[in-house]
């Protein structure tokens, strides 16, 4: 980018004597005229540079008028390179990296071994976010409107957004732009997002309000929580809340106290602690706990209660085939190439897990006998909202590969199910109480 391109030439004009334009050129790969160009657009800016033709000649700042070489030291430049690093660590390429390294003199406090701080923004969700940031950054520098699935609690929607700024806050990463379908300025998180495309509609740059990124505004408080920890739970307060989220009592016990959001993630989240949480208030809240509690006839049973599903898995033999059933006639969102040797995926809140049967027997170090044909002693079970998706659904898959086992059917118990197979015989069961799922457990199924 051009204004990445004047601030490098600057920074060499600054901490060196002379250049030439064919240097310039070379180090910035850019043609000479390019460069004669911004030589231009820095004088303009009332940057004193003066150009000598010949032997001895190049480019440099008027003397008399040089400003301190050392504006910026060496722990200066150190830290601006471990920003730009960061962001190559999201970017999933050296772009930042490069552009420093223009700009460097070649002096020994740059050498990588010296760096003192090392920062990487990414997370587990890196090889999915890098394609999201590239496609994002180039829509807003070509100022065209990008369009994505977004899944949020209230469900899912397709939206167009004019992209104005990129925002790591609170660990994630966000764009922040003007929906066309809600006519208002919303905060996306890139997690939540899906397909990203730039489209080929331009839009007018918009007087942009600067986003309220306080914890007050995104995350507005309302359930006033009170509890008593003990003493050993002081880290996971300090990790989770910072040291000034409570105060130590007589007895030792950590008095805790907040603005929570969401019920039932306080719920859930108190729920972890077991016995070394006492909840003061509010009543709703320790009622909900007593009431899980008293589930249990004792001790034993109460922690086996809290014991929670993570999620299932099947140990295949032909990953590449497996990962293009699920992906391609299923539908499961699985971003891993063909060649990996197990899969990770979140569906609808549960962990579904593809693993290589080799990877799991050198794991184990042992072998094991594998059920060959139809498998007839588990399913995966599949919910849509209607009886007619039923139908569209098993159509769908059988003509995609999938192996027939039972047709739909209306069952006496007023359910409407059918039975597929994947590749490896696995069965999967697509079925529907003809309700949404939110509904289908409800009183009076």
């Amino acid at each position: 980018m051009k204004i990445d391109r004047l601030i490098g030439i600057l920074s060499i004009l600054l901490q060196e004597e002379k250049t030439t334009a064919p240097e310039l050129a070379e180090r910035f790969e850019v043609s000479r005229r390019t460069i004669n160009r911004d030589i231009e657009d820095l004088c303009k800016a009332g940057i004193p540079i003066k150009t000598a033709q010949g032997t001895g000649g190049g480019i440099s700042i008027m003397d008399g008028y040089r400003m301190d070489r050392t504006i910026l030291s060496s722990k200066d430049m150190q830290m601006i390179l471990a920003g730009l690093r960061s962001l190559d660590s999201v970017s999933g390429s050296r772009y930042y990296s490069q552009l420093m390294e223009k700009i460097q003199t070649g002096s020994s406090e740059f050498i990588s071994g010296r760096d003192s701080m090392l920062i990487d923004l990414s997370s587990w969700y890196k090889g999915s976010l890098a394609p999201k940031i590239e496609v994002i950054q180039s829509a807003i520098e070509n100022r065209r409107i990008i369009r994505f699935k977004y899944y949020a609690p209230s469900g899912e929607s397709n939206r167009r957004v004019e992209p104005y700024y990129l925002v790591f806050q609170w660990s994630s990463w966000y764009v922040w732009g003007w929906c066309l379908e809600r006519k208002d300025y919303r905060l996306f998180k890139l997690n939540r997002m899906d397909c990203v495309v730039e489209t080929d509609r331009g839009f007018l740059c918009r007087d942009v309000p600067m986003p309220d990124l306080s914890n007050e505004k995104i995350f507005p408080g309302g359930i006033k929580v009170k509890a008593l920890f003990t003493p050993n739970m002081k880290w996971r307060l300090v990790e989770e809340f910072g040291p000034n989220c409570f105060t130590e009592t007589d007895d030792g016990r950590l008095l805790f106290s907040a603005d929570y959001t969401d019920m039932e993630n306080l719920v859930t989240w108190l729920m972890t602690f077991e016995a070394k949480v006492e909840v003061l208030e509010p009543e709703e809240v320790r009622d909900i706990i007593r009431r899980n509690a008293d589930r249990g006839n004792n001790k034993n049973l109460w922690r086996i209660r809290k014991m929670r599903l993570d999620g299932f898995g099947l140990f295949v033999d032909d990953m590449a085939k497996m990962i293009r059933f699920y992906k391609d006639v299923l539908g499961f969102e699985i971003k891993e190439e063909e060649n990996t040797s197990n899969v990770y995926l979140v569906k609808d809140g549960t962990l579904f897990l593809l693993y290589g049967r080799n990877d799991f027997e050198k794991m184990t170090n042992r072998r094991y006998e594998y059920i060959k044909g139809l498998n007839g002693h588990s399913e995966i079970a599949l919910y849509v909202d209607t009886f007619e998706e039923v139908d569209e659904a098993y159509k769908k898959a059988v003509e995609n590969g999938a192996t027939s086992v039972l047709e739909p059917e209306l069952e006496p118990w007023g359910q409407r199910t059918c039975y597929i197979a994947d590749p490896e015989g696995n069965l999967i069961e697509i079925g529907s109480w003809n309700k949404p799922y939110e509904e289908k457990d409800l009183e009076g199924v």
